[in-house]
């Protein structure tokens, strides 16, 4: 059986109205908080002039964009060989934990692949960064006979090629050419 509450819940909203209108003061600190442009709540403060921004918790983007580039790149079931690519997970996981250089340049690859993909300069700059890191780290593992030969460093050195082909400007070369 089923009953018509329409009036009733007409009749709920417009008193729930009312008491909005006839106490302003209270009506900022119980305001419902609307989205914000990333989704996260807006908390208003009494005075109404400070607004703070709860985010919710997130993982780093580095974690983030190291996922997308195994998940697409160097895991992505193919029929034909990847290459060095396909031992790079393999790699991946002995260097983890180390101070090598090697998980310094997946990153910096991996930010430059989602900055390209999302049009995203701020990625860029982070994944500029994290390539200067890879390279003073692999220039530390060169000095070094043992680590020079290390698997992990010619690894990283190639991956160094690939960073820069992902954040190939033309601009660039047209401007040292002039």
């Amino acid at each position: 059986m089923f009953r018509d509450e329409t009036r009733k819940v007409v009749r709920k909203a417009k008193a729930k109205e009312m008491e909005r209108n006839a106490s302003p003061e209270e009506d900022t600190l119980t305001k419902p908080s609307q989205p914000c442009s990333d989704r996260s709540p807006k908390v208003y403060s009494p005075q109404g002039d400070i607004e703070l921004v709860m985010r919710n918790p997130s993982p780093p983007i580095e974690d983030c964009a190291i996922s997308f580039f195994f998940h697409h790149d160097a895991s992505a079931p193919r029929s034909f060989s990847r290459g060095f690519l396909d031992i790079l997970p393999a790699i991946y996981r002995k260097e983890l934990n180390s101070r090598g250089p090697l998980p310094e340049i997946i990153t910096a690859i991996s930010l430059a692949g989602i900055s390209n993909l999302q049009g995203a300069p701020d990625v860029m700059i982070a994944a500029r960064m994290k390539h200067t890191a890879a390279l003073r780290v692999v220039n530390a593992a060169l000095q070094d006979p043992a680590s020079a030969k290390a698997d992990s460093t010619l690894m990283t050195v190639m991956l160094l090629g690939l960073f820069e082909v992902l954040t190939f400007s033309t601009l660039t070369v047209f401007t040292t050419l002039t």
